[in-house]
């Protein structure tokens, strides 16, 4: 069987046998080790900093060259895949439903009078056409909206008509008293 490593040559064995005696020759202490690799830690992260700072420039200087083309290749490539898109768009909303559920309810909470003055007015400056739209819409569903009416009618009439029995009776000793 041969070996796939290359063999060393006498003077290089040589050489690495020098250069152990001379590490051996060469003790450091624990203390001074770790003084060493605690120094050697700030010059790694200012280096990777640095790394990090020219990759942050380069890529800006990127987007800011490529923005419309990159654009129109985005929007390119989401009309090719609409079906794929609605898919994901999809399982992620059904996987995080309740983070949104909280989400959306803690942001309600805090911007709660702004929201309100602002469907206020939205829905006082366009009245007439909800109005149009929800007669458009009535007109167009007649068969359903009949059926919701039936099917509520079924399952509430005990409970509507026992109310209308109870406002009919207090009309009635409010009239009588």
């Amino acid at each position: 069987m041969s070996s796939a490593v290359a063999q060393f040559t006498p003077e290089e064995l040589a050489e690495l046998a020098a250069f152990d005696a001379e590490v051996d020759e060469d003790q450091i202490t624990l203390e001074e080790w770790l003084l060493s690799t605690k120094l050697d830690k700030p010059l790694k992260f200012c280096d990777d900093e640095r790394k990090r700072n020219i990759k942050r420039e380069r890529d800006k200087r990127y987007y800011h060259k490529n923005k419309e083309k990159r654009n129109e290749a985005s929007k390119q490539w989401r009309l090719k895949n609409e079906e794929e898109l609605k898919t994901y768009r999809q399982l992620y909303r059904k996987a995080h439903l309740e983070e949104r559920r909280q989400y959306d309810k803690a942001y309600y909470i805090a911007n709660k009078e702004r929201i309100n003055e602002k469907n206020r007015r939205y829905h006082a400056e366009h009245r007439e056409q909800a109005n149009a739209k929800v007669k458009q819409w009535t007109e167009k569903n007649k068969d359903r909206v009949s059926a919701y009416q039936e099917e509520w009618w079924q399952k509430n009439k005990d409970a509507y008509n026992a109310k209308r029995r109870q406002k009919y009776a207090e009309r009635k000793a409010r009239d009588n008293a």
